[in-house]
């Protein structure tokens, strides 16, 4: 299983997501 993190911005705010694919 392999992890990955995604960051960016948008506006001034920082999003991050985490998508986990088996």
């Amino acid at each position: 299983m392999n992890r990955y993190h995604i960051s960016f911005l948008d506006e001034g705010n920082r999003y991050h997501m985490y998508l986990d694919e088996i």
